[in-house]
């Protein structure tokens, strides 16, 4: 089963609806503000002459609902994503993969102190390119004494700068629990990692300040109409209820996107890193064998490409 086929996956009636509300936006929100100005027909926004402890109360009412609203349907935003079509083939690729590497699963520490060095080289590469400065003259030390044997001439600042940050230079590593681990892009590894728990408390922090901020709001402030009944009292609950769901939908369809989008894609990586490792194991051994990566001061090598691509 290829990603093409993991990508041509239709969007559901939700996603759709998620993508409309994401599109319109600007456009619900105008039209909540328009029902409120015409609402000053029949009333007007007063504050409500609570008590300090009194508007606490009601603001710490009106944040426990609202962040429950918020926090349930993103949940289910997640649990939803890791539900859909197009994240289970993904997984049902990854699974078969990591069977397809089981036989083979002794070779796969070599393989990541390969592709280290390959991302090592790589960086270094990148950072002295920028001063014209050659990575196997630097990995030979020819520049450790000052001069640029190109041009027999003393290094600048610059270029002394940019050696000194190529020996700095640490990609993030990559590890045999990262590619055989669901939960565990870019150029590097770094964002093989999940990100989810990070996601979530991040979410989590942008929830509880709008849900306070409205809290106090709704609590500082009421809709009382002309005449005196309660009518008003259910029309501005009522108005926080369509704001916490319209907030709790939004929050719903960006988990729904992260867990579909960010994590699956990472999952996608791991499958095509996973290929490039079978296919170095069964087509060029020899560049596992730790000698390789010593001679000739580690020459990038060409690797195989991976079947899947994101």
């Amino acid at each position: 089963m290829s990603d093409k086929e993991i990508l041509e996956v239709r969007p559901t009636t939700s996603e759709k609806i998620g993508n409309w509300i994401k599109s319109n936006f600007i456009t619900i929100i105008l039209v909540i503000v328009s029902i409120l100005y015409l609402a000053r027909g029949l009333g007007e926004i007063v504050r409500t002459g609570k008590t300090v402890l009194q508007i606490i109360t009601d603001s710490a009412i009106s944040f426990t609902f609202g962040f429950l609203y918020v926090s349930l349907m993103g949940e289910q935003g997640i649990m939803k994503a890791r539900g859909s079509l197009k994240y289970r083939k993904t997984m049902e690729v990854y699974g078969k993969v990591i069977d397809e590497i089981t036989p083979i699963a002794d070779k796969l520490d070599a393989f990541c102190d390969y592709e280290n060095e390959q991302a090592l080289k790589k960086a270094q590469t990148r950072i002295l390119y920028k001063e014209g400065l050659a990575y196997k003259r630097f990995i030979n030390g020819e520049y450790d004494a000052g001069i640029n044997p190109t041009t027999n001439k003393p290094l600048d600042d610059d270029q002394l700068l940019a050696i000194k940050e190529a020996r700095k230079a640490e990609p993030f590593k990559l590890t045999r629990d990262l590619l055989v681990s669901e939960h565990s892009n870019n150029e590097g590894f770094a964002n093989l990692e999940s990100g989810l728990g990070k996601y979530r408390k991040k979410r989590l922090t942008k929830r509880a300040i709008t849900k306070i901020i409205t809290a106090v709001l709704f609590s500082y402030y009421t809709f009382k109409r002309f005449e005196t009944i309660d009518i008003g009292a259910i029309i501005w609950y009522g108005l926080q209820i369509i704001i916490f769901l319209l907030f709790g939908f939004l929050e719903q369809q960006k988990n729904y996107e992260y867990v579909n989008e960010i994590e699956r894609s990472k999952i996608i990586r791991k499958i095509d890193l996973l290929y490039v490792f079978i296919n170095i194991v069964k087509k060029t051994p020899e560049l596992l064998t730790p000698k390789e990566s010593e001679e000739d001061g580690g020459n990038q090598h060409n690797e195989p490409e991976a079947v899947c691509t994101q």
